[in-house]
């Protein structure tokens, strides 16, 4: 049996797929099973995984489109590996990230969750950002309360943690990663590698960049559920609670809008990117061109919504410089 499953669901990524199967056969650790979900993919995707002609591989095929949370289960069920290391279609693990991965876990049994440092990557391969590293387990688990703290792709969890909590959630259409990581951290030890071990790419046609704001919801209801346990050891999704299709519940959320609505979701989602961007602390000279791009699809998206949030922005800005008692600047 291989050490490691290295849990890979993909869905019409052709423009990135090579270097993403590539980047994991080339790893140095030898001893893993590279399962890949398709779901449902109508590109050249496939066709490019089995040019590889590696035995490492092994491709289920969704007959229909499931989505990424329900695909991943399905996955982790099927894998034959001792820890799920995840990837993602577009993104680029590092030579030695499933060796050094695995053997930290090996030297810390009572660790549940292994992510590393990463870089934010564009469609081009430049850097955008990068993770900030948290390393002891108290703090981390602390910050994890807030926001999460891991890249989904870099991370590797022993296949009998993931079966201990119940696997993914299948309600969680976004921030299904995040749900998983805090129900983790309420019953194992956390980690994070200080190591930038996977290039993670931030397309614009993702869905965790176009609708941004749902993200945000679905992470913000992963955290009130989270508090919820800690309360009163439940939820209200497990069991027997909320379901994947109680639409009219999640819609009551704001969690399952309609497509009107997603433009304006989009738009703002959009801006959001732009905003992070504009203003993040690391100043990479080439990000101002991807700012621009987000922009441009926030207005394309809905200009209603645009021009709303841009106004936002200036009237804020004016605030700062004409609010009663603020010194002016030259003062």
């Amino acid at each position: 049996m291989p050490q490691t499953t290295v849990l890979m669901a993909v869905h019409n990524d052709e423009r990135y797929i090579g270097e993403a199967t590539a980047s994991i056969l080339g790893q140095s650790e030898r001893d893993f099973e590279f399962l890949i979900i398709d779901d449902a993919s109508t590109d050249g995707t496939i066709g490019i995984i089995n040019g590889f002609a590696d035995s490492r591989i092994r491709i289920l095929a969704n007959r229909e489109r499931i989505g990424l949370t329900r695909s991943l289960n399905a996955g982790w069920r099927e894998a034959r590996g001792q820890y799920i290391a995840r990837m993602d279609g577009d993104d680029v693990s590092r030579p030695t990230r499933l060796e050094k991965q695995a053997s930290f876990l090996k030297s810390h049994p009572g660790c549940g969750l292994l992510g590393t440092g990463y870089r934010t990557i564009d469609e081009h391969g430049c850097p955008l950002d990068e993770g900030r590293i948290i390393a002891a387990d108290l703090d981390l688990k602390k910050a994890l309360q807030v926001t999460n703290q891991f890249a989904h792709s870099s991370a590797m969890i022993p296949r009998q943690v993931i079966a201990a909590v119940g696997g993914y959630r299948e309600v969680f259409r976004f921030a299904q990663d995040y749900d998983l990581f805090l129900r983790i951290a309420e019953k194992f030890a956390v980690a994070l590698l200080p190591e930038i071990l996977l290039e993670r790419r931030l397309r614009l046609d993702a869905l965790t960049v176009k609708y941004k704001i749902l993200q945000d919801r679905f992470a913000k209801l992963a955290r009130e559920c989270a508090r919820q346990r800690g309360k009163n050891g439940s939820d209200f999704i497990d069991p027997g609670g909320l379901e994947p299709a109680d639409n009219d519940a999640l819609s009551a959320l704001g969690l399952s809008p309609s497509n009107r609505e997603k433009r304006s979701l989009a738009a703002e989602g959009y801006f959001s990117w732009a905003m992070y961007f504009r203003h993040h602390r690391q100043g990479y000279a080439h990000r101002n061109g991807y700012v621009v791009k987000l922009l441009k699809r926030s207005l394309l998206a809905n200009p209603r919504v645009f021009l709303a949030q841009a106004g936002g922005r200036l009237i804020r800005l004016a605030g700062r410089f004409i609010s009663p008692g603020r010194k002016k600047p030259h003062d």
